[in-house]
């Protein structure tokens, strides 16, 4: 991968979404809406994301590092 800091991973719902999830940060600042047609993700959907994102912290973490070492 080619991407850029912050770690982070995307969540797409194709046609409808796409949101950037910033698992490092606090959970108020984790999600960026990135691209959408007329809906946005739910608030039930992004407390899942980030409820996700903080258990798997550590080795989401650890997989962004191997992908970025290279």
């Amino acid at each position: 991968s080619d991407d850029h800091e912050p770690p982070h991973f995307h969540v797409k719902k194709n046609g409808e979404w796409e949101m950037r999830v910033k698992f490092m940060l606090r959970k108020k600042q984790m999600i960026e809406i990135i691209g959408w047609s007329k809906k946005t993700p739910s608030t039930k959907i992004q407390n899942q994301i980030c409820a996700l994102a903080e258990k798997h912290r550590v080795s989401l973490l650890k997989q962004w590092e191997q992908v970025h070492q290279s």
